[in-house]
This record gives structure tokens, sequence and C-alpha cells, in this order.
């Protein structure tokens, strides 16, 4: 993830927990979170808020469900695979951003 990413990221965040978003904030986060991708950190935002004791969503909370739900194979995981590489002959139309 880059920067831009991380700082979409924490509106969406922001959206759920009204926490103010800063500089420090946006780099700690892509430090926390940048080794996995925008899509991995977006679909985990929804689970992470909904396991939050406390009502706010951390970077810590999101690595952990990314973590977690990373182990599990995603189904048509092997079509996003192909389509990686250029192959788009099982994509579904809107899939991956296949036409």
């Amino acid at each position: 993830m880059d920067r831009g990413e991380v700082a979409t990221l924490l509106a969406m965040v922001s959206s759920l927990d009204r926490q103010p978003v800063d500089e420090g904030m946006v780099e700690m986060w892509l430090r926390v979170l940048g080794e996995f991708s925008f899509e991995q950190c977006e679909a985990a935002l929804i689970p992470a808020y909904k396991e939050s004791r406390s009502g706010f969503v951390t970077a810590k909370a999101v690595w952990e469900v990314v973590r977690r739900d990373g182990v599990a194979v995603m189904p048509r995981a092997w079509v996003e695979e192909l389509h990686d590489m250029g192959e788009h002959w099982e994509c579904r139309p809107g899939e991956f951003g296949c036409k």
C-alpha cells in the first residue's frame, strides 16, 4: 500500500469511528499495514470494527483481521492469479476490474 491508499483507508475508518486523521497516523498505519494491499485492508475494516470492544478501529485490529483471513484461501483466488498474469478467460464481468 502507498501513502495515498493509507490516507483513503483512514478516511473510511474515520467515517466509522469519527477519529481525526493526521500525518502521524497515516505514517504509522503505513508502517503497520504497508505489506498488505489496499484491497486486503479495506476488506478487513468492517470485521475489525465489528470485533472492536471500544468502537474504534486500530491498525493492529486491521492487521489481525488481514493476517487471520489471509490464511484462508479465498474462493476463485486462482482466477485472480490468472487475471494478474494477463489471462482473463475465467474472469467474470466486473471481477478484478475485468470488462
